[in-house]
């Protein structure tokens, strides 16, 4: 009964307002803003980020160049902008470290000029996912982290665990996340043969 007066006064209130101005009350009810499909063109392991970071710089990062028929930068909402990653299955969206370049005061890291439309009509972004944590040669004490309970960071190389990545695009506003896009799938195989390139390239 209570969710059919929600649907009833939700109904009401699209008539009143319009669609966008609902978008954070269907939020608090579940309801989650779809942000699309991302594909992986590339993926490859470079030395640096194009921005800072914070203080990952050593292990490497696993970049990856993503295509998808929207701007995120119009998309609801812009306020801000992440990337959940884990391995296989998406669990929890801070098991690993990742940052993106995903638009222009869309993200956390940094002002980030606007993604252009490609000719073939699709945008394209940049996620750099920190290879290993800690990185070789630091600790978790070198970033004040601990290594067991509710706050810990969890130790991994995603080269070494030999599992599958899911990442997925997701935003939201000041305390809710409620907009999020299909779930990206990079398999093993894919990120160690990346590995070996690198290393031909003196990389690592």
């Amino acid at each position: 009964m209570q969710m059919k007066n929600f649907i009833v006064c939700c109904s009401l209130a699209l008539f009143a307002g319009g669609c966008e101005q609902m978008q954070p009350m269907l939020a608090q009810a579940g309801y989650t803003h779809d942000l699309g499909d991302f594909k992986v063109e590339r993926l490859a392991f470079v030395p640096t980020m194009p921005f800072p970071g914070d203080g990952y710089d050593g292990g490497g990062f696993l970049k990856l160049e993503l295509a998808s028929s929207r701007q995120l930068l119009h998309e609801y909402p812009t306020y801000w902008l992440g990337v959940a990653s884990d391995y296989c299955p998406l669990v929890d969206d801070h098991k690993l470290i990742a940052l993106g370049v995903l638009d222009q005061g869309g993200s956390f890291w940094g002002n980030n000029p606007p993604i252009e439309r490609s000719p073939d009509g699709m945008y394209r972004y940049e996620v750099y996912l920190v290879r290993a944590y800690p990185p070789p040669g630091k600790t978790h004490d070198d970033y004040g982290t601990p290594r067991t309970g509710p706050n810990a960071r969890s130790e991994y190389d995603i080269i070494e665990d030999q599992k599958d990545l899911c990442l997925q695009i997701f935003g939201g506003d000041h305390y809710n996340v409620f907009a999020r896009s299909s779930v990206i799938r990079v398999n093993h195989t894919a990120i160690l043969n990346a590995a070996i390139e690198a290393q031909s390239r003196k990389e690592f």
